[in-house]
């Protein structure tokens, strides 16, 4: 996993990152209902990556003391890792799956919540005084779902996986050459339409400091990022065009220049 706090390689790794975790749940377990987190990518905390391996001790952790696991994919669904969902990655299905952003493509806001049997069966009966009865004023909003069902159309019948596949390739070429080119100053990950060049300074990812300077630079090219504090990431649409991913990272590699001269 991207800056191990146990200084492992993956080779190595026994996941021993979640021994504190498990010996939490064996404690308390008939405490905790659920357990909720990103799978394979750490969004908002700095575009943190780690191995499957850890959804799946994870996945293991939550069945032995029957507590639901809980997904939030609204930033990894719909491709985002180069899978459907990234929980896909790892083989660990989770109890309660959420969506969002990328199930419309962005363009009209939406969220579904999917859930497995065992939850789907705590909520039914028959008798509607004991059911779990939920609803809002813009449930099934139809201009929403037909925006849904349209983004899900292309995503299969124009082979939108392998797009993700190519636009990966691409971005991990772009990003090894300033990591050629600035070498220690920044560490570079990527996974499907998500590339991240984090710039080493001292203090580490959305702790960092600099996120302003790139901004401001890159705008001066034309391009508008927005960095998580030393994180500056990349997640283009998946059908952008060569030209402008291209211009994309031109416009990072100028704001890093300036860095590097301070």
């Amino acid at each position: 996993c991207y800056n191990c706090p146990l200084n492992k390689n993956p080779s190595d790794c026994k996941v021993e990152c979640l021994n504190e975790l498990e010996l939490y749940i064996a404690e308390n377990g008939k405490k905790i209902s659920s357990i909720i987190l990103e799978p394979l990518i750490w969004g908002a905390n700095g575009m943190v990556f780690y191995e499957g391996k850890v959804l799946q001790k994870i996945r293991t952790l939550c069945d032995r003391e029957d507590i639901l696991l809980i997904y939030d994919e609204v930033f990894t669904g719909f491709g985002k890792t180069g899978k459907h969902f990234a929980f896909e990655e790892a083989d660990a299905t989770p109890d309660i799956l959420v969506l969002a952003k990328g199930l419309s493509g962005g363009t009209l806001p939406v969220a579904a919540t999917l859930v497995n049997e065992k939850v789907y069966e705590g909520f039914y009966f028959k008798e509607l005084n004991k059911a779990f009865l939920h609803g809002h004023t813009m449930t099934g909003n139809p201009s929403a779902c037909s925006a849904s069902i349209a983004s899900i159309e292309i995503f299969e019948n124009e082979n939108i996986l392998y797009k993700i596949k190519k636009l990966e390739y691409r971005m991990k070429e772009y990003s090894s050459k300033l990591k050629e080119e600035y070498g220690e100053l920044i560490k570079v990950r990527c996974l499907g339409a998500v590339c991240v060049m984090e710039i080493v300074s001292e203090y580490a990812g959305v702790q960092g400091n600099v996120s302003e300077t790139v901004k401001l630079k890159c705008i001066e090219k034309g391009v508008i990022i927005r960095p998580l504090g030393n994180v500056v990431y990349v997640t283009p649409p998946y059908v952008i065009r060569e030209e402008s991913l291209r211009e994309i990272f031109e416009a990072v590699r100028y704001a890093l220049s300036f860095l590097v001269k301070k």
